[in-house]
């Protein structure tokens, strides 16, 4: 912590750095931009010293990177977690499956705002790195809940009314689960991280 203390002052305030015996003057005409993610944890409470500069803020992430020429669901972790976010939004996913080879039938746009919808659920501000995890997350948790053969829906008309209820509602409760305990995966490592650094 010392050390990133020391670097800011001499980065910032003396404009110079010293590695390895040699020193490097910066000058006063040089302008120094230091982004910090706008997460769960405030840099400028862990680096006073940041206060004493112009602060921009930045509003809104840029939007997710999406290539041009993917169209099944199965392509895209993106199309992946929005199209399965959006079953769930609507009540669907206790009896239905995503099917990843379908097209994806969601704009860019719109798989951005549901993923959005469900991360900021946690009334917390998060990072571009955040939600990329967020993303990375799901995907691989919505894979292997598809791919659940007693949790499948089409295998749904072998059992009584009672017990295909019951594997209903168990599909919403997993996927509340698995998106409750995504805060925790989400945010967790960059706290941790950050809270080690004292």
């Amino acid at each position: 912590m010392n050390l990133v203390k020391e670097v800011l002052l001499k980065i910032l305030i003396l404009k110079k750095l010293d590695i390895n015996e040699q020193m490097f003057n910066f000058g006063d005409d040089l302008n120094l931009k230091i982004e910090l993610p706008n997460g769960f944890y405030n840099y400028m409470d862990k680096f006073p010293i940041l206060s004493l500069f112009q602060k921009n803020e930045i509003k809104k992430l840029l939007p997710l990177k999406i290539k041009n020429n993917l169209k099944k669901i199965r392509d895209s972790p993106i199309f992946v977690v929005a199209n399965t976010l959006q079953k769930y939004k609507e009540g669907k996913i206790g009896e239905e499956n995503i099917d990843l080879d379908a097209d994806n039938s969601l704009s860019n746009n719109a798989c951005e705002l549901i993923i959005d919808e469900y991360l900021k659920s946690n009334e917390n501000e998060y990072n571009y790195y955040q939600k990329n995890n967020f993303i990375k997350l799901l995907s691989e948790e919505f894979l292997m809940f598809k791919e659940r053969f007693i949790l499948d829906p089409n295998s749904y008309d072998k059992y009584d009314r009672n017990s295909r209820n019951s594997l209903s509602e168990s599909r919403n409760q997993i996927v509340k689960s698995i998106l409750d305990s995504s805060e925790f995966f989400t945010k967790g490592p960059y706290d941790n991280l950050l809270l080690q650094v004292k």
